[in-house]
């Protein structure tokens, strides 16, 4: 088959298998292949060759605008997500016979780990980050961020609804999954909540308010001025990242966490 033909039929097939969010990174995936080889070529003359030269092109950044970006290089986990993609899918072609091996199979590993940006929140710090806040609503963000382990996106959408008072836990929908989990609220977060719910206009819907989508990195380097505290990367999944440490430090068995 070509490779339109063959992706669109690697794409019904695994809506059945995997999550949503999977489905859309294999998305991004098969876009830039279609983009690098075109729709019509057979997947069966795709070569190692082929496959090597797909992701010296990945990497320099001259399929970025596949996925509506502008201009940049992606970084080295991504080329390295997208690789996984690919040989998977020629994987299943391989076990379907319809090619004899997988070009993207010798790639594995191929790329450079990434320079991972990380900084550990501890108590004391977190507390000066809490009293630099201009509002409830940002110490609520950065609280269910912290001390709830929850995705920016996630925490911004979190809804008065949501809060278990009684039951001491959040039901969060995943942003990324689109599956519910639910989330312990931990004694340290509980006080920061019950203040922003006390304050909250009648007939609130979100737990955070007086937060500006646009501009969270700019206010967030203003906070941290403020508290005294080096402003970093990636800021949002750090505190989230911190989080997961502290429940596995906890004793919480990896797979709850």
């Amino acid at each position: 088959p070509t490779l339109a033909d063959f992706a669109d039929a690697y794409l019904e097939a695994r809506k059945a298998e995997v999550a949503p969010g999977t489905i859309e990174l294999h998305e991004m995936t098969i876009r830039y292949l279609k983009a690098h080889f075109g729709d019509e070529r057979r997947i069966d003359t795709i070569t190692r060759f082929d496959a090597r030269n797909f992701k010296t092109v990945l990497a320099k950044g001259d399929l970025v605008r596949v996925n509506q970006r502008k201009h940049g290089r992606p970084t080295a986990a991504t080329v390295a997500l997208h690789l996984r993609n690919a040989r998977t899918m020629f994987n299943r072609g391989v076990d379907d016979d319809l090619i004899q091996y997988n070009p993207f199979d010798r790639l594995a590993g191929g790329v450079a780990p990434t320079e991972k940006n990380w900084h550990y929140m501890d108590a004391a710090e977190f507390k000066e980050l809490l009293d630099a806040c201009p509002n409830d609503g940002w110490r609520a963000f950065l609280g269910l961020c912290r001390l709830a382990g929850l995705r920016q996106g996630e925490a911004l959408s979190l809804r008065w609804g949501q809060v278990d008072w009684e039951g001491n836990r959040l039901g969060v929908w995943a942003g990324k999954t689109k599956r519910k989990r639910i989330v312990p609220i931990a004694p340290e977060l509980l006080p920061i909540l019950r203040a922003a719910f006390d304050k909250a206009a009648e007939g609130a819907v979100n737990v955070v308010t007086d937060v500006t989508h646009p501009n969270v990195w700019r206010d967030f380097r203003v906070i941290c001025k403020h508290a005294g505290v080096k402003p970093y990367a990636k800021w949002c999944h750090t505190l989230r990242k911190n989080r997961e440490g502290d429940w596995i430090a906890s004793g919480f068995p990896f797979r709850v966490v």
